[in-house]
């Protein structure tokens, strides 16, 4: 079992936080990484746009991909 991320499975956007940001990282990650199961955020706002593009694709949160944000 391999632990730990890889910096490369690490992104981030020099855009403002909005769901948009959330949703294009999301999307570039499964484009690259279709195996992924779990994904991290910055603020809540980012992992919202991720649930989105998980809505839109027929991911199932959390069954297929764990989503989580920082924030309130």
């Amino acid at each position: 079992m391999r632990l730990g991320l890889p910096h490369h499975l690490i992104g981030r956007s020099d855009r403002p936080s909005r769901l948009a940001v959330g949703r294009d990282l999301l999307m570039h990650l499964l484009e690259a990484h279709p195996e992924v199961d779990a994904v991290s955020f910055a603020n809540d706002e980012l992992a919202a746009g991720a649930l989105f593009e998980c809505a839109r694709r027929g991911v199932r949160v959390p069954e297929d991909l764990a989503i989580m944000g920082f924030s309130d």
